[in-house]
């Protein structure tokens, strides 16, 4: 478990809300990103993640995690996905069971990493120049969606619709930005 997940959790088992707050903020728009993988909405993913930290805290399971809560919880996204896109009796045969394993526990090869940072750069010129500057603003340089309204002058409505968006179109290289956002 990392330091900053062991100081979470123990703000956690204190009860602390707080906790929670640094756990999202550290989690959620990879979480975000992640839960794309499997469904077609960005809403629909956000909606994913949020339920997430909710039952997380409030069902207490950070009592029951023993090693990685980044690991729990990008099994539990994923696990949602899959519940819902059963429940909606959509199926996706993209090896989605070992997904989340393998960008989880997967030690990356720089030069394979390079190489998939490379595509993703030329998808990038492909994306119009709003999505792809708030893109760049979140996957590269971790700005939160309120830093990057600020920023650049837009509505945090916008900046979520041209993240939405953006992810979209980059659909094939979605676990290249999850490797990258982490």
């Amino acid at each position: 478990m990392l330091k900053g997940e062991q100081d979470i959790l123990i703000k956690l088992k204190a009860g602390n809300q707080y906790g929670l707050k640094d756990l999202f903020e550290l989690y959620h728009q990879g979480l975000c990103v992640f839960a794309l993988k499997y469904v077609d909405e960005f809403q629909e993913a956000e909606d994913i993640v949020q339920e997430t930290f909710v039952q997380f805290w409030e069902k207490k399971h950070y009592q029951s995690v023993s090693s990685s809560i980044k690991s729990y919880l990008y099994m539990t996204v994923q696990n949602k996905c899959l519940r819902r896109l059963e429940k909606q009796k959509k199926v996706r045969f993209e090896n989605v069971e070992h997904f989340a394993d393998q960008l989880i526990n997967e030690d990356w090869d720089t030069d394979v990493l390079e190489e998939r940072k490379r595509k993703l750069l030329i998808e990038l010129d492909k994306l119009p120049p709003k999505g792809r500057e708030v893109l760049e603003h979140i996957v590269f340089r971790g700005l939160k969606y309120k830093e990057v309204a600020e920023e650049l002058d837009i509505s945090i409505n916008t900046v979520k619709t041209q993240f939405s968006r953006s992810l979209k179109q980059l659909r094939s290289s979605i676990d290249t930005i999850i490797i990258l956002m982490w």
